[in-house]
């Protein structure tokens, strides 16, 4: 076995985590010594128990078939002490020793990369924020991060591929196990054509409630900061800006009605400190990122005829919807399909009744 092997063999017993891996190799100096270590020196460093547990787990865990396994089902992993692991996750507090990836791992490399999270009971409203403020960061080139939940994640990865974005979905479990499995499409689409899934855990690792907080604290750490865009007061998306905070990473809250169970969670934050999001200018400012500017040539490119009409149309300011309606000759439903489509890809921007580039 080479180093990187054992990492692997490590990360697929479930008494070691990132905090006891640390600890481990602080005192034995490499994952080899941790594996080939007696049980009488483990014990003084993880107590006697695991360690005895360890070394049963050693002599029945076969290191070439997990490999193989990797292989066929086309999973790579990358592990701390590797030049490529994520630099933004290297910073943070208890860093996981190993990711397992599945799709293409150079999105997670990308220097703009920001987490977009909230609640499974996601309301009209949470979907109008959520569609809106994610298409506006993959305009600015952002890779959207999130959990593949229902509800705000799913809508963050769907518009984020809706838009030709890249995103990158943390699982719970496994990364060869979709969770939950009605997303098992976007699941496919995200490791085959539009970015990657990640998970610190080993293969066929179900997925259960007490691994949801290492996959929102490796949401927060692979992201530049966090944006809750709908979130009830025990919505999981606060641990996930409880960790961001932790980090030293900004947290972004859309305000929603107070009136709102749904959007307590993120009012919450706002008291707390986080900074208020009606357009994604205040995350730019925040993170001294500058705005890419829209232009009409770019925005033309591999649209519809009547795309590119309506572009052209707004390339010189706002217009009513009423305005579009009597200059493109259309009926207002269909119209209004079409304009609702193309602010999902991120082309357009509506304000009320306002629409403009």
């Amino acid at each position: 076995m080479i180093e990187r092997e054992y990492f692997l063999g490590l990360s697929v017993f479930p008494g070691i985590g990132p905090k006891r891996f640390a600890i481990l190799l602080g005192e034995l100096g490499s994952a080899k010594n941790i594996w080939e270590a007696s049980v009488a020196d483990l014990k003084n460093i993880i107590g006697e128990k695991l360690a005895l547990q360890f070394d049963i787990f050693k002599k029945d865990f076969d290191i070439g078939f997990y490999t193989k396994k990797l292989a066929q089902q086309r999973v790579t992993y990358i592990t701390i002490e590797d030049k490529n692991y994520p630099s933004l996750l290297k910073k943070t507090t208890e860093p996981p020793f190993i990711l397992y990836i599945a799709g293409d791992p150079t999105i997670l490399f990308s220097p703009k990369a920001l987490a977009v999270v909230g609640t499974r009971k996601i309301t009209d409203y949470g979907m109008h924020v959520t569609k809106l403020l994610t298409s506006q960061l993959v305009e600015q080139n952002f890779v959207i991060v999130s959990g593949l939940a229902i509800g705000v994640d799913t809508v963050a990865h769907k518009t984020a591929i809706d838009c030709q974005g890249k995103t990158i979905a943390v699982l719970g479990c496994g990364v060869n196990i979709c969770t939950p499995a009605e997303n098992r499409g976007l699941y496919d689409i995200i490791q085959k054509k539009s970015g990657c899934i990640v998970s610190t855990f080993p293969l066929d690792q179900a997925s259960f409630k007490g691994l949801f907080p290492a996959r929102n604290s490796t949401i927060a750490g692979l992201s530049l900061g966090v944006l809750v865009t709908e979130g009830a007061q025990d919505s999981g998306a606060l641990i996930t800006a409880a960790k961001a905070k932790e980090f030293g990473r900004p947290v972004f809250s859309v305000p929603g009605p107070i009136t709102s169970d749904l959007s307590k969670g993120t009012n919450k934050l706002l008291q707390e400190g986080a900074h208020a999001i009606v357009d994604i200018d205040g995350i730019l400012e925040v993170l001294s990122i500058q705005k890419q500017a829209k232009t009409v040539a770019a925005l033309s490119q591999n649209l519809s005829k009547e795309e590119t009409e309506i572009v052209l149309l707004l390339k010189n300011g706002p217009l009513h919807f009423d305005q579009i309606v009597a200059k493109m000759g259309k009926d207002a439903r269909s119209l209004g399909i079409l304009l609702g489509l193309m602010e999902v890809k991120g082309i357009i921007n509506q304000e009320g009744k306002l629409y403009r580039l």
